[in-house]
């Protein structure tokens, strides 16, 4: 081993040590109770936890296959559905600085910069964004539960209005994604002539991101 990956293991070492200290000294660790674990795996019910377990795993697959049809060119599949495995078990342990663990490993895999992996993380989180104020959109409006709660608490005028203004700023950036995708070649062209004086290498990663992006 090199002294690059002699680091990456000691620092990897130390990240799970420190994980194991915390989680060790933390207030809801000294409160678990293996009983009570037991306790409610007992009251469970079984065909619930089967079919939880086969939803999580069938997301994995359709995020997958996700990332595949947004790769320029398309990847190959394997490695992606393990990235996407190892990258939302890095999330479960590192919290959101665990998010770039996928498009770092999905690019290894296939031989590439990190650049291309990237911008298909932004489109994926673009989509999911506006996925998740559609479901929220759609519940506050037309379920009646929702409804009267938010009328009798009080609430119902500002969530419509945080409502609308969500809504109208994802249907802005759909909007502005859709533009750049049709005028990407001139803007980029525009960017490039503008960018001239800066730092080449790093001009040339964000314009190697966009590039990607715009494909």
């Amino acid at each position: 081993m090199d002294r690059k990956r002699i680091l990456i293991s000691l620092l990897l070492v130390a990240v799970v040590v420190l994980l194991a200290w915390q989680f060790h000294h933390s207030p809801e660790w000294r409160q678990f109770s293996w009983e009570r674990v037991w306790t409610a795996t007992q009251q469970a019910r079984g065909w619930f936890i089967v079919g939880s377990v086969v939803l999580i795993l069938a997301s994995y697959v359709i995020r997958s296959w996700r990332w595949q049809a947004l790769m320029s060119p398309n990847g190959n599949f394997t490695p992606i559905l393990k990235g996407t495995v190892v990258g939302f078990t890095s999330t479960a342990f590192l919290g959101r600085a665990g998010e770039l663990v996928r498009p770092y490993y999905i690019a290894r895999k296939h031989g590439t910069v990190l650049a291309p992996q990237l911008s298909v993380w932004v489109l994926e989180r673009m989509f999911d964004m506006a996925g998740v104020v559609l479901v929220v959109g759609l519940v506050l409006g037309l379920d009646p539960a929702v409804k009267e709660l938010t009328r009798s608490g009080g609430y119902q005028a500002a969530l419509q209005r945080a409502g609308y203004i969500i809504s109208a700023a994802v249907a802005g950036l759909v909007a502005l994604l859709y533009l750049f995708h049709r005028h990407a070649p001139g803007w980029l062209a525009w960017l490039r002539k503008r960018q001239e004086r800066r730092p080449w290498e790093f001009r040339r990663r964000y314009m190697h991101f966009l590039e990607t992006l715009a494909q």
